[in-house]
């Protein structure tokens, strides 16, 4: 029912939307308060939220991923058509199925 009310009433939602900015403004600022007390927790979470502070190393050097693609050449069109047939005979009956019915594969639907 919430979720329906912010559907529905854009001022209902504006003043939600302006509740959230107030409420996130004040934890921060408790949050900072709390860091500049000396509270170690807080601290460490201002660094890793807002400065990709991480305890052992740069996050870089965790995130290096390399992905390669080995992607087959170019085809002629009735080559290609005659190898989609030969590996997968059940698409292509269920794409006739389709065209025969206006897009709609009755067998599924």
């Amino acid at each position: 029912m919430f979720y329906r009310w912010l559907k529905e009433n854009p001022e209902f939602a504006e003043a939600r939307e302006a509740c959230l900015g107030i409420e996130e403004k004040q934890a921060v600022d408790l949050l900072w308060q709390k860091a500049e007390k000396g509270n170690v927790t807080a601290l460490i979470f201002i660094l890793k939220s807002r400065h990709h502070y991480r305890d052992n190393s740069p996050v870089a050097d965790r995130t290096n991923v390399q992905v390669n693609i080995t992607l087959p050449g170019a085809s002629k069109l009735d080559e290609y058509k005659a190898r989609i047939i030969a590996e997968q005979p059940e698409l292509v009956k269920r794409i006739e199925r389709e065209e025969r019915n206006d897009g709609i594969d009755i067998d599924r639907a």
